[in-house]
């Protein structure tokens, strides 16, 4: 009998949970492989990592901005986050985007904000035609 991506990286997480992460890792590919199911590792790690963000209440996102931003930059912008996902714990990553004028866009998975100018002057444009 085959398992489910989800049943096997729930056996996973169920492992990591015990210690010996390294060797878990190590034990639970050679399992994968003996039973010819190898190339699902990546998929079920993925999954197992999914399952722990879902439990914990994690929401991943992509920070999008012109330019660096600096440590001040990061708290107000994480601040203005926040309130667009309330209760959640983020995990930010800076992407720099050269093609953005200014302002920010955030994208989760399942979710986008655009903050930039660029968007703003698309909308202002939209109300003046309508």
């Amino acid at each position: 009998m085959r398992l489910s991506i989800q049943q096997y990286a729930l056996a996973l997480r169920e492992l990591l949970q015990e210690g010996g992460k390294e060797k878990a890792l190590s034990n639970f590919k050679a399992y994968l492989t003996k039973r010819g199911e190898g190339a699902k590792f990546i998929q079920v790690l993925e999954e197992a990592i999914r399952q722990v963000e879902v439990a914990e209440n994690i929401e991943k996102l992509v920070v999008f901005t012109k330019y660096a931003v600096t440590t001040k930059e990061r708290g107000t912008l994480e601040k203005k986050i926040a309130t667009l996902y309330p209760g959640k714990k983020l995990d930010l990553t800076y992407v720099l985007d050269e093609s953005l004028i200014g302002g920010f866009r955030v994208q989760g998975q399942n979710t986008s904000y655009d903050h930039t100018i660029a968007h703003s002057l698309n909308q202002f444009s939209q109300t003046l035609k309508s």
